[in-house]
């Protein structure tokens, strides 16, 4: 499964030309700037500058940034819900952990959940 992209990756790479071939020295001089050439133009044309400075208008930063908003959630659903569907289950758990124990008694959880403590103790005993 992972092997198909390794390989178009391995035989893009060598099918590349080398960056070592297509740079120029380093460490060699710097070559010499051109000479500017100065042309005058004279424009009859006025227009008129409304403040405008090329930039984005401010409707469009608010809709780059909702965007970037929600590539965040969605990223962010989209690990949680997988996360979820591939959590492992133990046999008869449906849900949350706590779900199950929560309708019976103080009485009735508590052995259990000193004996399941006593397990890890001696599982962490069993592993130093």
């Amino acid at each position: 499964m992972l092997r198909r992209p390794l390989a178009i990756a391995a035989v893009l790479c060598v099918l590349a030309p080398p960056a070592a071939a297509l740079a120029q020295n380093p460490f060699g001089p710097l070559p010499q700037p051109a000479a500017p050439t100065t042309t005058t133009t004279t424009s009859n044309n006025t227009t008129a500058t409304s403040g405008d400075s090329g930039g984005l208008a401010s409707w469009q930063e608010v809709l780059i940034f909702l965007g970037g908003v929600a590539l965040i959630v969605g990223i962010g659903y989209a690990i949680v819900t997988d996360a979820r569907r591939n959590a492992p289950l133990r046999e008869g758990e449906e849900g949350h952990i706590g779900e199950r124990l929560k309708h019976l008694p103080k009485s009735r959880t508590k052995p259990v959940r000193r004996a399941k403590a006593r397990q890890a103790r001696a599982a962490r005993k069993r592993n130093r």
